[in-house]
């Protein structure tokens, strides 16, 4: 998925921007409710893609495009690390911490009962 992915990549797409693809070894991972794909080896693959904020027509672009890339990697089974720039709907959250969502959802309830963390993220 990877390599479709980054043959698809043109600099336009990219801008100043860089690209990493590394694995990780899941026995070392341990942070409570982070979501992986089943895989022994899962690997980190971000587009980290730059443009000036004010080029809103280019920012609505690869928004879409990052969108795009997530959902064909969902299809096959990965995961987003939750700080990408990738438009997540509240559907995509659930969909995302899935069987552990009411866990995650009781975490927030006992440490942001107030609801005053990330409310740009559309997470509830």
């Amino acid at each position: 998925m990877a390599g479709a992915l980054l043959d698809a990549l043109t600099p336009a797409d990219l801008g100043p921007g860089v690209v990493l693809l590394y694995p990780l070894l899941r026995e070392h991972l341990h942070a409570p409710l982070l979501r992986m794909p089943d895989d022994p080896v899962p690997y980190l693959f971000a587009v980290l893609r730059t443009t000036p904020p004010e080029d809103t027509a280019t920012v609505r672009r690869l928004l879409n495009a990052n969108r795009s890339a997530y959902e064909k990697v969902q299809a096959v089974g990965g995961t987003q690390y939750p700080v990408g720039s990738v438009p997540f709907r509240h559907a995509d959250w659930k969909r995302h911490f899935g069987p552990v969502w009411k866990r995650f959802a009781e975490a927030r309830k006992t440490y942001d009962p107030k609801g005053i963390l990330v409310p740009g993220q559309n997470i509830f």
